[in-house]
């Protein structure tokens, strides 16, 4: 009769460790996500400025050249 709680304990061990492998990766893959989508938009936003900035200055550098 041990033995038989004692397996039964253990396959709901297994089960929930294989729950809180799978919640922890699909938790990491949310947190990485996120992170890569900030980042992303920080650099879009700071290659705009970059853009937008030399686009201002292109004209007059080349009117001074003229």
């Amino acid at each position: 009769m041990q033995g038989k709680v004692l397996k039964e304990k253990a396959e709901d061990k297994e089960v929930d460790w294989k729950e809180k492998v799978v919640k922890q990766v699909t938790s990491v893959g949310k947190t990485l996500k996120t992170h890569a989508d900030r980042v992303s938009h920080k650099l879009r936003r700071w290659w705009r400025s970059k853009q937008n900035t030399n686009s201002k200055t292109q004209p007059a550098s080349m009117k001074a050249e003229l």
